[in-house]
């Protein structure tokens, strides 16, 4: 038997091959796994629970606005809409070193978008790796640390980042919380 005569044989398991893959179910989030957002906020390793965002985008031009709020960023559109981008850096308490190059959009119909500079990538992490904040002062916005082979995650606890900010935002204006 020739080369020849088992190109057509291979071929067919090929395609036997890849027909039948789509008859499994692409393998999806496992139920036992948190996703989460890494990112890095200064010299600080961070992460945000991807449930908690409603997405992620690349911060293109962001257009400063007058503001006493020092967080306050600016505005972009997006999809219609006019989102005040505010840094995280800032809202958190956390150094700042670099531009923002990435917002994380956050919020239910008040929408706000989190600038920060960098986006490390996606995680899956088992809920035992991540554990509670260490000091009352990193509780009132952190969900977590995430504790992996590498230096502990900070987890922020993005629901709160928008609390915060909208609560700073009534002070200011006088409006009732």
């Amino acid at each position: 038997m020739s080369d020849r005569d088992t190109i057509p044989a291979t071929i067919e398991a090929l395609r036997e091959a890849f027909d039948s893959s789509f008859a499994v179910a692409p393998a999806g989030a496992r139920p036992d796994e948190v996703a989460l957002l890494a990112i890095r906020v200064g010299n600080d390793s961070i992460a945000l629970r991807v449930h908690d965002t409603l997405g992620l985008v690349k911060a293109g031009r962001i257009v400063a606005v007058p503001s006493r709020r020092p967080d306050l960023v600016g505005i972009i559109g997006l999809r219609g809409a006019v989102i005040p981008i505010y840094s995280l850096a800032r809202v958190a308490g956390l150094s700042e070193s670099e531009q923002p190059r990435w917002i994380a959009l956050a919020g239910g119909p008040d929408r706000i978008g989190l600038a920060f500079a960098q986006f490390e990538g996606h995680l899956r992490v088992a809920p035992g790796a991540i554990h509670a904040a260490a000091s009352p002062r990193e509780s009132r916005l952190v969900s977590g640390v995430l504790e992996t082979g590498a230096a502990p995650r900070t987890i922020l606890d993005v629901p709160a980042i928008v609390q915060a900010v909208k609560a700073a935002s009534d002070r200011r204006t006088g409006s009732p919380t």
